[in-house]
């Protein structure tokens, strides 16, 4: 049985064996991918990925069409911004479960505890919504105007079964990535966009107000496609059944939690960073043109480190038992960010699409794309700088040592409260 990290792991793995439980080894399918292999198997993943960075811009022009608009892109937005917070401690769940889960025991064990997780997250905005909570977020923290208020509070409860089913949805896209299946997840992915975009439209027919429209539409397709997850995971629960009892030890769920933790702490963390930087740009000079083209440009930026994300699940996957796979993964990866960086130049370098991009798609005035122009350099920054992240992530993840990725989340919150005010002042 192969080792489950590096051999200069080794030795804190196995102390924290001594200190805890028995650690079960993790077990790899594939050996020796070609990149036309690697290829294929990150293509549907960064579909997918941008996919799902395409249905809250979708929602926002489905809103622009309809009464009232300024209200309830207002309201959506506040409700949007709850709800990832609240979320957040599942983003990783997929990764969990391309790790953790080698054997029947083993999947039963972390389908366990991915439910009561997605349960208590499902739970904790229900209360957010009672008339205590809510008033005291909406009214004393946010100081929203009450015709907003009375929107986010129906949104919300529109929200309320989005963190089970995304949670739901993420532990089986986590099996059929760990068994190579990731054109099925691609495809639920599309499916789900589809019964989205498909239920504004009938919503909208009704006169419903747009930001019904706008989260109603988003929970039908998150509950569709964690349904449809279940269905197309069904071979990879299967050949599971298949492996009854393959790890050396059993997988507890106190070993879940101290894997788990500390990367939902790093989902809350990450998810922090954006209303932390609203914060300082209101603040700042120019705040009103910086609030309107930092959406604009986490837009761009999200759209090309999908293609990043896609290669840290594709990483998860295929590293092996001993990271054999890693030097075909490392030239697959330098591959990625390099066609990513060239495509982000030639969008800032080339005026016609620079101008398609920011004037007619994100319909920028002429007075805010100087701001734009000059900010969007650092996105290739950034998008450098996580590829590195995601990198360095998907190697401990692999090697179970998730605590690091806890603390790098830490360091970066960190750095963003000391040198905005550096920056700004």
């Amino acid at each position: 049985m192969a080792l489950i990290a590096k051999k200069d792991t080794n030795e804190l793995i196995e102390n924290e064996q001594e200190q805890t439980v028995e650690v079960p080894a993790k077990k790899s399918y594939d050996t020796g991918y070609t990149q036309k292999q690697l290829f294929h198997l990150w293509v549907p993943l960064v579909i997918t990925w941008a996919l799902m960075g395409s249905e809250i811009p979708m929602a926002h022009m489905m809103l622009t069409r309809l009464p009232d608009v300024k209200l309830n892109l207002a309201a959506l937005g506040v409700s949007l911004t709850t709800f990832f917070v609240i979320e957040s401690p599942i983003f990783s769940m997929l990764s969990a479960a391309t790790v953790l889960v080698e054997d029947w025991k083993s999947y039963i064990k972390l389908r366990n505890f991915n439910f009561c997780l997605c349960s208590l997250l499902s739970f904790t905005l229900l209360l957010l919504c009672l008339p205590l909570p809510f008033n005291f977020l909406t009214r004393d923290v946010l100081a929203l105007p009450e015709d907003v208020i009375s929107l986010v509070r129906i949104s919300l409860m529109i929200y309320i079964p989005a963190p089970y089913c995304v949670g739901y949805r993420r532990l089986y896209q986590g099996l059929l990535v760990h068994f190579g299946m990731n054109t099925r997840v691609g495809l639920g992915t599309v499916a789900r966009v589809i019964v989205t975009v498909s239920s504004m439209f009938i919503l909208a027919s009704f006169n419903l107000p747009g930001v019904v429209v706008g989260a109603g539409g988003c929970v039908v397709g998150i509950i569709f496609e964690g349904i449809l997850a279940r269905i197309l995971a069904k071979p990879a629960i299967e050949m599971f059944k298949q492996i009854p009892n393959f790890s050396i030890g059993e997988l507890r769920y106190r070993y879940i939690s101290k894997f788990y933790i500390p990367l939902a702490l790093t989902g809350i963390m990450g998810t922090a960073i954006t209303p932390l930087l609203t914060f300082f740009l209101s603040r700042g000079t120019y705040p009103l043109e910086s609030l309107a083209v930092y959406p604009v440009l986490c837009g761009i930026a999200g759209f090309f480190t999908s293609a990043l994300i896609s290669t840290h699940d594709l990483v998860l996957a295929t590293l092996g038992d001993d990271n054999q796979n890693q030097p075909q993964l490392r030239i697959f990866n330098f591959k990625v960010i390099f066609i990513a960086t060239i495509l982000m130049l030639f969008v800032i370098l080339y005026p016609p699409l620079n101008n398609l991009l920011l004037n007619d798609i994100y319909n920028l005035p002429s007075d805010l794309m100087g701001f734009a122009n000059d900010a969007i350099w650092y996105v290739v920054l950034l998008l450098l700088c996580h590829d590195i992240v995601f990198w360095a992530r998907a190697m401990l993840i692999h090697a179970r040592i998730t605590n690091i990725v806890t603390v790098s989340s830490v360091f970066e919150l960190i750095s963003i409260a000391i040198c905005m005010p550096v920056f700004l002042s």
